[in-house]
């Protein structure tokens, strides 16, 4: 399932030379280039892209060659993802060179630090970069991704964890604890997303509704817009309204608290009549799937 190439001076069947080289020679040159381009910033820790249907992760090596030239070279690991992948030792290609054998994916010391990463691109600490098991354990975390485009960055050695991150420390939770509230509060942030707006602007939106939803207790605001909606005496969009409840139900999962009310509030609280209750929890379900248990059940 995985593809090896290297990018070294130490003689191969494509090269004998001692000129710097890809052995195999004939594998996908864009991906080739685009990690040697990379190779002169390679600080020890293993380089990785990730595309849609393609993982490829290198570790860089420093190797003498015959000639007595110290130099950097690249052992590339190509598959279709992360879980497929298996990263061959950081050494030049020489006729000795085995297929390495899975080994169980490490704990890693900075969840989030790796979600932010595979959300954005970028570095994060994962303790040995070399360590054959890596791909799997970080395989956990980019199964909770939504769909993203190309990324690429750096796997560090070491345990130093990333600057706090709400948006991060929330995708974590979703894999350290499937099933929980914060989980299901990623997927609906997730879902949430689709509309254009970032992760990053989901979570901000959704404190924002926590911290109203506290301020207007007493006074019912949101009710009152609600039922004027429902009434006809407030021309507002039924989609901006459905994304208000459902932030509403985001926040509460992110504060681990139940989301059912602020489905509650839309169904019976507002005294919305059949109508305008049908079409503004259609809208909810719509932008919503993860809710629609709720507003179905």
């Amino acid at each position: 399932m995985t593809r090896y190439a290297w990018l070294q001076k130490h003689p191969t069947p494509a090269a004998h030379a001692g000129e710097f080289h890809w052995y195999p020679s004939d594998g996908d040159r864009e991906l080739y280039a685009s990690f040697a381009e990379r190779l002169p910033a390679a600080t020890g820790g293993a380089l990785w892209q990730l595309a849609r249907g393609e993982a490829a992760w290198a570790l860089p090596f420093v190797a003498v060659a015959p000639d007595g030239r110290r130099y950097t070279g690249l052992a590339l690991a190509v598959a279709e993802s992360l879980a497929q992948l298996v990263p061959g030792a950081a050494a030049p290609w020489t006729e000795a060179t085995t297929e390495p054998v899975p080994a169980t994916p490490p704990v890693l010391p900075d969840l989030a630090g790796v979600a932010r990463a595979l959300l954005d691109g970028g570095n994060a600490a994962v303790g040995d970069p070399d360590h054959v098991g890596l791909p799997r354990a970080i395989a956990t975390v980019e199964r909770v991704m939504p769909p993203r485009p190309m990324r690429r960055g750096t796997w560090m050695a070491g345990t130093t964890k990333r600057p706090a991150d709400r948006v991060a420390e929330l995708a974590a939770l979703a894999v350290s604890s499937p099933g929980s509230r914060a989980a299901r509060g990623w997927q609906l942030a997730c879902e949430l997303a689709r509309t254009g707006r970032t992760l990053d602007a989901v979570l901000a939106a959704a404190h924002l509704s926590d911290a109203a939803s506290a301020a207007v207790a007493d006074t019912g605001d949101w009710l009152r817009t609600l039922n004027a909606w429902g009434r006809g005496k407030v021309a507002s969009d039924v989609d901006d309204l459905a994304d208000r409840v459902a932030l509403r139900a985001l926040a509460n999962l992110v504060a681990d608290r139940d989301p059912a009310p602020a489905i509650a509030e839309a169904r019976w609280h507002a005294l919305l009549p059949a109508q305008r209750r049908t079409e503004l929890l259609t809208a909810v379900a719509r932008r919503a799937d993860s809710l629609k248990a709720l507003i179905h059940g």
